[in-house]
């Protein structure tokens, strides 16, 4: 889901965000990154079994996100000092539940080494204006899909690694899917190769996503649902856009709350095939 923050070029002056953004930055406005905070983390701790490390990693993950975000926005800003406050006071928070998760568990560091990357390609396209490109939303999808991982390595493990790479795919596809699909109904809405690209990846996921079912053995009933959950956001990747460049562009608060509901039958549909 795309982050709901003005853009703005290099030559554009500066302005304080409206709504929620314009608080200096203590409450993101990424309305879209929501989603992708609870729910990879939650299917982590309950694919693997609840843990009390977890706790700590909980915090880390979101007063980290808390921290990033004004930190972004001071980048954004060329060093506006307004940001650096809630940063400061996020960070240290941030780093009060990751000391005692390192010092107890010193192999979760090995994580940086995938998170940093990621996390330095999303803050140079914050500094160059960039936070609505391809590239950010796919490094930000990629990131919170991803600590699925980290919480279900620091869990009971009491369910099968294939299952944790199922959740994790299914998470990936739809969120990233939804990258293009939000693109071709608001900012590209006129762009055929968006709509074909948005379709052609939606086609994919489906195809991924039923081949993992089967090979984490999930129940054929589940699968099913999800073959047709996936073949639903398939048709939805085509059929939407096309019918606003014919009757006209649903607005985007009905885009967004179609697409949460989207995301909470994917969450229970993720958890039922561990459960049945």
């Amino acid at each position: 889901m795309e982050k709901r923050i003005q853009t703005h070029t290099k030559n554009t002056p500066w302005r304080r965000p409206r709504g929620a953004a314009g608080r200096r930055g203590w409450v993101p406005a990424w309305h879209g990154a929501w989603a992708m905070l609870i729910m990879p983390p939650a299917a982590g701790i309950i694919l693997s079994g609840f843990k009390i490390p977890q706790l700590a990693l909980l915090g880390f993950w979101w007063f980290g996100y808390f921290a990033f975000y004004p930190f972004t926005l001071f980048l954004k800003t060329r060093f506006r000092r307004c940001f650096l406050r809630p940063f400061a006071v996020y960070a240290a928070v941030c780093i009060l539940c990751g000391a005692p998760l390192v010092f107890c568990f010193p192999r979760v560091l090995c994580a940086a080494a995938v998170f940093l990357p990621l996390i330095l390609i999303s803050c140079f396209c914050s500094w160059k204006r960039m936070e609505r490109s391809l590239l950010n939303d796919s490094v930000t999808v990629l990131a919170a899909c991803l600590i699925l991982f980290v919480f279900y390595a620091l869990g009971a493990h009491r369910s099968p690694l294939m299952w944790a790479v199922l959740a994790f795919c299914s998470f990936a596809c739809y969120f990233l899917g939804t990258v293009g699909y939000v693109k071709t109904n608001i900012r590209n809405r006129n762009s055929l190769p968006w709509l074909a690209a948005s379709v052609s990846f939606h086609l994919f996921s489906l195809i991924l996503i039923v081949s993992l079912c089967s090979a984490a053995r999930i129940s054929p009933a589940v699968t099913a649902a999800h073959f047709l959950f996936w073949a639903v956001l398939l048709l939805r990747s085509a059929a939407v856009p096309l019918y606003g460049r014919r009757h006209g562009w649903l607005r985007p608060r009905v885009i967004g709350l179609t697409e949460l509901a989207f995301c909470i039958v994917l969450f229970v549909l993720v958890l039922c095939g561990f459960c049945v």
